[in-house]
């Protein structure tokens, strides 16, 4: 049986806001005692301030006339400029998008646009409720460098060619003008991340459907395997995502959810070899955010599961800033590790493979330089320790909690989750 999760007493009202704007309801609680900025802060950070703002703005009302309404009004304000901002970006980023499509259908290269550029139109209301940071394309391996040629020959730039990398799956490119960066995307997983398992790329081709995004005709990934990558970019990045991930699951189930079969998301995890994540992700957005789940998901997930469901959503709350996720595995095995395998550990982060060193060092490709890199890295490494500062070098926090046992909680359950074999229920 599913145990309820557990909401922290700071992040009550975000997710309260959100389970309310979600079931298009009035809000279920008084906003008199809100601390609006703190809670616009929050939002912003989780990526879910866009889609809040026009339910927000429909219930500003419920905040009557009192000392604390101007501090909502003030903090209405800055939503506001937040979300018009958002729609002078969306509207920017829908011609950079309608210009790529037509530029790859002319030279007849299959482009698959994924996650945000599919999912605002498709899932959000309007498109300027998702906040987006760039273009996820997919091609595939054999038009790589096709593609590449096309982007080039259009202005756009690398800042570094990872095209034949085996630790990249994807290339970032720049353009001079057009404001937002293109990720074109081959796979969903390399080298860089073992524990994740690669995807069947060729299955998840075949299944693709037809479907128009920028009221362009293209082909996109079939319903199912929406679902399916969303929560394998969940494992990918180890469950260290804010809370807009979970908040695209919450739609898509709302919207498209009675359109799922369980035969065909069961062949969608095979697809991605996601094991048992699919179902434990729905049902983890759905505790979450107080949204039903479609027939083909309602069947309860296994105790052993259903069990992780509250310690993972706890680590959602504290996510652990940027600068300090690359290192997490890290401190995570030398933790676990003796005093023998921790110098061999740190061994690991220094003598790493060349072409996973060169994502870092380009001079890496160098042979003869190697040495060098290796006292580069030597010298970064000690420079994040000291900045960090001890304590956060261990994974302790000022709040009370611990970077690494949550990072154990994150990675002990992709484990299950990944060699879970049987269905749930």
């Amino acid at each position: 049986m599913t145990r309820a999760i557990t909401i922290p007493d700071d992040y009550q009202t975000l997710v309260g806001l959100l389970r309310d704007a979600i079931a298009r309801r009035p809000p279920s609680h008084d906003w008199q005692a809100v601390n609006w900025p703190v809670v616009f802060t929050r939002a912003r950070q989780h990526g879910v301030a866009t889609f809040l703002y026009p339910w927000l703005a429909e219930h500003a009302s419920c905040a009557s006339a009192s000392a604390s309404s101007a501090d909502f009004l003030q903090t209405l304000s800055a939503w506001r400029e937040h979300f018009l901002t958002s729609v002078l970006q969306t509207l920017e980023r829908q011609r950079e998008l309608a210009s790529l499509l037509a530029m790859f259908a002319d030279a007849k290269m299959e482009v698959a646009p994924l996650k945000g550029a599919w999912l605002s139109e498709h899932v959000y209301d309007d498109p300027a409720q998702r906040s987006m940071s760039d273009l996820d394309l997919l091609v595939r391996k054999q038009d790589v460098q096709t593609c590449h040629r096309l982007l080039t020959a259009d202005g756009y730039f690398v800042e570094q060619d990872m095209l034949l990398n085996p630790f990249a799956s994807d290339q970032p490119y720049f353009h001079s003008i057009k404001p937002t960066m293109v990720e074109l995307h081959w796979n969903f997983a390399s080298e860089s991340e073992p524990l994740i398992p690669s995807p069947d790329m060729e299955a998840i081709w075949q299944a693709m459907r037809l479907d128009t995004v920028v009221c362009f005709p293209v082909r996109v990934l079939s319903l199912e395997d929406q679902l399916a990558h969303l929560v394998q970019h969940m494992l990918h990045h180890r469950f260290a995502v804010p809370l807009r991930g979970y908040l695209d699951i919450a739609l898509f189930l709302q919207k498209l959810g009675e359109d799922l079969s369980s035969s065909a998301l069961d062949a969608a995890s095979l697809r991605w070899r996601t094991g048992a994540a699919l179902p434990f992700v729905a049902h983890l957005a759905s505790e979450l955010l107080d949204s039903p789940l479609p027939a083909s998901l309602s069947v309860p997930l296994k105790e052993t599961l259903a069990n992780r469901l509250d310690p993972l959503a706890q680590t959602l709350f504290r996510l652990p800033p940027a600068s300090l996720r690359g290192c997490e595995q890290t401190m995570l095995r030398l933790r676990k590790s003796s005093p023998a395998a921790r110098l061999r550990v740190i061994a690991s982060r220094i003598f790493m493979p060349r072409a996973y060193l060169t994502i870092r060092y380009p001079y890496a490709r160098c042979w003869a330089l190697l040495p060098f890199v290796w006292m580069q890295r030597i010298i970064d490494l000690l420079a994040k320790t000291k900045r960090r500062g001890l304590c956060t070098a261990i994974g302790t926090t000022s709040g009370g909690y611990d970077l690494i046992d949550d990072a154990d909680i994150r990675d002990s359950t992709i484990h299950r989750l990944l060699h879970e074999n049987e269905k749930p229920g």
